[in-house]
């Protein structure tokens, strides 16, 4: 393995070899480039760009506010402190945000995401993904999956969306928004599964009248909800208290989020 370390705390550009390298950047604003093979590339202090490129690399943005991208291959991302924007690109990647408000995009792939402690951003992207929130305020949505993505908003309270493929929706703790659009509720393979749907849990309808659904329990702690106007199932219940469906307690609310 080729190390490549930063000189000082001036801001620095590092780039790597067709080796396998580890590049450290110090306390400036540096650039990182693995290029070709598995490289390590650590950012520090300041606040950096850190590219793989090429081959399965192990990333780590250090203190400040980095923007990491993994590029081909399979990569390990860790934004660590700081508000850091993550992108996997291709393959199957493993995104961590650690602390900080954080930015993810899969991108390609069946990615995994931990967006650990802040308020987060993830995109799934295409491929199916496994996207955790963790603590804070998230806003997940899970892109285009094959068979389903897997959403856990963990702590807070969370928005979720599926998207195409439906998802496995799950808001753990808080007061969470699950969001159905319009736009994907004539699909069959677009139905999300929502697990735990508690009373302080709202269903957010892009596109959908609140008028326009209603909440049929199919088992003891199952209920589906249907559009009226089409008479096609929009989204199935699992894990729900069956007094929130007896009492019209499954809340509805229309939303624009810049999705229908």
């Amino acid at each position: 393995m080729v190390a490549i370390i930063a000189p000082d705390d001036r801001d620095a550009i590092l780039l790597g070899t067709a080796d396998n390298d580890e590049i450290l950047g110090k306390e400036g604003n540096d650039y990182l480039f693995g290029l070709e093979g598995n490289d390590c590339l650590t950012g520090a202090g300041g606040r950096d760009l850190l590219s793989g490129n090429t081959g399965n690399d192990s990333i780590i943005g250090g203190e400040g506010n980095d923007l990491c991208y993994g590029g081909q291959n399979d990569d390990l991302i860790s934004g660590n402190d700081g508000n850091d924007f993550l992108y996997g690109d291709l393959d199957n990647d493993i995104l961590n945000g650690d602390r900080g408000d954080d930015y993810f995009f899969g991108g390609e792939g069946n990615d995994t995401i931990n967006g650990d402690v802040g308020d987060d951003l993830i995109l799934g992207g295409q491929g199916d993904d496994s996207l955790t929130g963790g603590a804070g305020n998230d806003f997940i949505w899970g892109g285009q999956s094959i068979v389903n993505d897997m959403i856990d908003g963990g702590e807070g309270n969370d928005t979720l969306s599926g998207d195409r493929g439906g998802g496995i929706l799950s808001g753990g703790l808080g007061a969470d928004v699950y969001i159905l659009r319009a736009s994907l509720a004539t699909d069959p393979r677009n139905i999300p599964l929502i697990f735990g749907y508690e009373e302080n849990d709202i269903i957010g309808l892009a596109g959908i009248s609140a008028n326009d659904v209603s909440v049929t329990r199919t088992g003891r702690f199952e209920a589906r909800i249907d559009r009226i106007s089409t008479g096609a199932v929009i989204a199935s219940i699992y894990g729900i208290d069956s007094s929130l469906i007896f009492n019209n307690q499954v809340r509805f609310l229309e939303v624009d989020v810049g999705l229908t």
